[in-house]
């Protein structure tokens, strides 16, 4: 049942196979920033059209090849500007590529750290627990480094398989955008 309701709301190409996801705008513009004074290229995405081919990427089956259609309103057909947008739209995910492998890396150096502080804490607390000591002070730092040591391996999983993933994801979410075809179809 998943695949029909999927299949209604972003048609498949008959040919292909890939899901269509179809942005309708009255002119090039629209798609990017118009705050953005660089040339299309180096433009940042429309906020809207992002939010937007993120949602869809994220409802289509990773495995599943994407198709941008972008059934242009009020403008006339220029080949230039359409390769323009296309490299635009290819850099843009490229550059969002880059930030998710950087912010996995610091994700992945954050576990480490993590995991080297547990471990530490850890070993504090067992050495402590084999000295002898019944006073609440004693009693209060060992199992601090108990505690600490814990919350910081938890942090690390959490790290490692949450965030990871959820990033991981994201970056084939942009991968399979910069590796989408991208057609343009004019009104009248």
């Amino acid at each position: 049942m998943g695949d029909s309701i999927l299949d209604q709301i972003y048609p498949k190409d008959p040919q292909t196979g890939k899901y269509l996801i179809h942005a309708a705008v009255n002119n090039y513009r629209e798609i990017f920033n118009d705050m953005d004074p660089a040339p299309y290229k180096h433009k940042d995405l429309n906020t809207l059209f992002r939010s937007f081919l993120e949602s869809c990427s994220a409802d289509i089956p990773l495995k599943s090849g994407i198709k941008l259609i972008f059934d242009v309103q009020a403008e006339k057909q220029d080949k230039k500007t359409e390769e323009k947008i296309k490299a635009g739209l290819n850099n843009f995910f490229l550059f969002l590529i880059y930030n998710t492998k950087k912010e996995r890396a610091k994700t992945l150096k954050r576990v480490a750290l993590f995991t080297l502080i547990s471990l530490i804490s850890l070993s504090l607390g067992f050495y402590l627990r084999t000295l002898s000591g019944n006073d609440w002070v004693y009693i209060t730092v060992t199992e601090s480094f108990y505690i600490g040591g814990w919350v910081f391996f938890w942090e690390a999983l959490a790290m490692l398989t949450f965030r990871n993933r959820d990033e991981r994801i994201r970056q084939k979410q942009y991968q399979r955008l910069v590796d989408a075809e991208v057609s343009f179809r004019y009104a009248g």
